[in-house]
């Protein structure tokens, strides 16, 4: 009911009338703009169909159809975003850049494996949700 009313409502809890039943939604403090309303395909068809009366079913399927392309239907979500700290973005810089200096000195070895340190990190950073270090 609580996260409904959040999540689903935008309703702020902290607004004295949150959990107030006698308070309207519409009249309470909302944590973003109200979710859109829009009408529903059965609300369309019944609209299509009442301009054609006499609709074949054959056609009746057909403004079933056109009804459920236009409707429109508000759509939430919540965009997360991770970002690797700042010791793990130094670790990962400082990797790349000792295998830069490792291949620009002529030790293949000592940069491959550095290298593939810092792959590593990059790949928990991914495994974690971050984007890149």
């Amino acid at each position: 009911m609580v996260m409904q009313a959040v999540y689903g409502e935008l309703l702020d809890p902290r607004d004295p009338a949150f959990a107030d039943p006698a308070v309207k939604a519409q009249d309470k403090a909302r944590l973003g703009s109200a979710p859109r309303q829009y009408r529903s395909a059965a609300a369309i068809e019944a609209d299509l169909l009442a301009r054609e009366p006499d609709a074949t079913q054959e056609r009746a399927g057909e403004l079933a159809i056109l009804a459920r392309k236009q409707a429109r239907a508000a759509v939430m979500f919540f965009d997360f975003t991770f970002s690797a700290d700042k010791s793990t973005s130094v670790l990962h810089a400082s990797l790349q850049a000792a295998a830069l200096r490792a291949e620009r000195e002529g030790r293949a070895g000592e940069a491959a494996h550095d290298a593939g340190l810092a792959e590593e990190v990059e790949s928990a950073v991914r495994a974690g949700g971050g984007g890149g270090a």
